[in-house]
């Protein structure tokens, strides 16, 4: 019980990390191919998002077996990144492109501008920025919590 309550923080971003890698997928689908088989740039946000929700898993698994202040340091610093990467890359605030649209404009990921789209009524990046966002704070807490405790 002791070890469940000292990991505990660990165990909470563990949860919020499946979710995180869930959400696109599962929870609430972004949207699907199109007839011709391309896809929406929301797909592609949907990949990361699934790709840094597992990238937190993967952290957060070995950082519950690990008690060492400086992996508990860098691992809460990636996941800090990790967290606000899924906001601000689906919202283009940091633009990444994922190819040229036929106009030859670069196309970046995102979510679809049409409100009938499937991202749009599932809200997939509203649910996905919450979680990135609440992954981040946490993070941040619990690193600044590392840095002033006295170590035994």
């Amino acid at each position: 019980m002791k070890i469940l309550k000292k990991k505990i923080v660990n165990i909470i971003i563990l949860l919020l990390g499946t979710v995180l890698a869930l959400t696109p997928f599962v929870i609430a689908p972004v949207c699907p191919a199109m007839a011709n088989g391309s896809r929406m740039s929301c797909y592609y946000s949907g990949l990361l998002a699934t790709c840094v929700g597992i990238g937190i898993v993967i952290i957060s698994l070995v950082s519950v077996f690990v008690d060492n202040k400086i992996s508990k340091i860098i691992f809460n610093i990636i996941n800090i990144l990790a967290g606000i990467s899924v906001h601000l890359i689906p919202n283009k605030i940091i633009k990444v492109t994922i190819g040229a649209g036929k106009d030859g404009a670069p196309r970046f990921m995102g979510y679809c501008m049409k409100d009938s789209m499937d991202c749009i009524k599932h809200n997939t990046f509203t649910i996905v920025s919450i979680l990135g966002i609440a992954i981040a704070l946490i993070s941040i807490f619990y690193l600044i919590y590392v840095l002033i405790r006295k170590e035994n």
